[in-house]
């Protein structure tokens, strides 16, 4: 029967190390995907001040306004359903 600190140094020590690290990359993950969330919301509210300076300097009908648009194209629920 192995003694404790053998027990420790071969059984133990590499759970914890491996535990750390999947500990680490989840954090790691979690603020990337916190950082991209605030940068999406940051996208759709410059993207909605932008159209709104158009439609107030072209004094034009909303429904006038031009459908092509690079951004324009996001269908409802897109931003949600990005991962990386």
């Amino acid at each position: 029967m192995p003694r404790a600190p053998q027990l420790l140094e071969s059984d133990i020590q590499p759970s914890l190390t491996k535990l750390r690290k999947q500990c680490a990359e989840y954090n790691e993950y979690n603020a990337l995907q916190s950082q991209r969330d605030r940068l999406l919301k940051f996208l759709c509210a410059y993207d909605h001040v932008e159209s709104n300076k158009w439609v107030v300097s072209s004094g034009r009908d909303i429904g006038s306004a031009p459908v092509a648009g690079a951004r324009k194209t996001i269908r409802p629920g897109f931003l949600l359903s990005l991962t990386f």
